[in-house]
């Protein structure tokens, strides 16, 4: 472990944990490992006694609850964050945008042909009309042989 202690010292503090919301727990017992010098085994017995008083009272289980309930909270908050950029900035606007800029180059591409003669794009549905039945004729002989 390493020395975080104050010079003059020769212990390091004890580790306050992240998930179980113990940490006044342990601000107690450092403060009172740095006040009265007191030994590995006596910090030891202040924790364990701690513990236990919290245990009699039913409160051990909802610090540890709560802790770890918090604790995975903040996990999906990040998590969430994450998608948020990477998957709805990135992956579904520029789909979208790519879709709507293709649309539009469809659009001017089909510009050319629109004549606003009637007769033109009836000969275009009579025309596409026989090519759909030619294709369609010779896949049907293709495939069955």
């Amino acid at each position: 472990m390493p020395a975080y202690s104050k010079p003059g010292l020769s212990f390091p503090p004890f580790q306050q944990g992240g998930l179980d919301s113990l940490c006044g727990l342990y601000s107690i017992i450092n403060a009172e490992r740095f006040i009265n010098r007191s030994s590995d085994e006596e910090t030891q017995q202040l924790f364990n006694d701690l513990i236990h008083y919290l245990s009699r009272r039913g409160l051990l289980t909802k610090f540890l609850i709560d802790g770890i309930i918090h604790s995975l909270a903040a996990i999906g908050k990040g998590l969430a964050v994450i998608v948020s950029v990477v998957g709805d900035r990135f992956i579904i606007d520029n789909s979208v945008d790519t879709l709507a800029a293709e649309t539009w180059n469809v659009g001017l591409a089909l510009r050319t042909v629109q004549t606003g003669r009637l007769r033109q794009y009836v000969m275009f549905i009579v025309v596409g009309t026989v090519v759909l039945f030619l294709i369609a004729s010779v896949w049907r002989y293709a495939v069955a042989g």
